[in-house]
């Protein structure tokens, strides 16, 4: 089931590889996927269910809208996405 005790393990370990502490962390929305800020940096978690090109699809629509100056959130430029990190079983 995809809800906030599963996806707060997975945060945390995207914070650890970013170098940012998973303590002060805001809780954006929790729907079809997870959204929390951290700082100025947005983290989304899709659920394990959605297969990795789907994954990869919304990376390069995100890519193609920065390219074209649409106003939306980018990526973070210091790891390579989607990032796959597992939740704890």
């Amino acid at each position: 089931m995809f809800v906030e005790a599963r996806t707060r393990p997975v945060l945390a370990e995207v914070c650890r590889r970013l170098g940012y502490h998973d303590l002060n962390v805001t809780l954006l929305r929790h729907h079809t996927n997870a959204v929390y800020a951290v700082g100025d940096v947005v983290i989304k978690i899709s659920p394990g269910d959605h297969g990795l090109d789907r994954v990869r699809g919304m990376v390069a629509v995100v890519h193609w809208l920065v390219e074209r100056g649409f106003p939306t959130v980018g990526l973070h430029p210091g790891l390579v996405q989607p990032l796959r990190v597992r939740a704890p079983e």
